[in-house]
């Protein structure tokens, strides 16, 4: 895969600059809560035919943990496959979306005339 470009929002004072052993453990449960996380993923093909697609879910905390359990779980039922692989090459694309209170929503982009694939 070429051209893969990665772009994250980051609050400012986000990482810290000193004894990381100093930071707390992490958000508290309220805030864990109050944070849904977020990810838009934009796809643009060789014949510039775009897609583009929204994940909403709980908090990145939360969701690790719950995405964790669900795949020892289906591990342990027999889910396998020698070799590394992906949640998603593993449990199939809509693995994330297995995952309470998470969605992955398709948004249509409409292309200006002059940018819209000929075929």
């Amino acid at each position: 895969m070429r051209d893969i470009e990665t772009f994250v929002h980051v609050a400012a004072g986000a990482f810290p600059d000193g004894d990381t052993n100093e930071l707390p453990a992490g958000p508290s449960s309220d805030e864990r809560a109050a944070n849904r996380y977020h990810a838009v993923v934009e796809v643009t093909d060789a014949d510039g035919s775009m897609a583009r697609s929204v994940l909403d879910t709980v908090n990145g905390y939360t969701f690790t943990a719950l995405a964790a359990t669900e795949a020892a779980r289906r591990v342990l039922a027999g889910e396998v496959q020698p070799g590394f692989q992906t949640p998603a090459g593993l449990f199939g694309q809509g693995f994330a979306e297995t995952i309470a209170d998470t969605r992955i929503t398709d948004i249509p982009i409409s292309l200006p005339a002059d940018r819209r694939p000929q075929h």
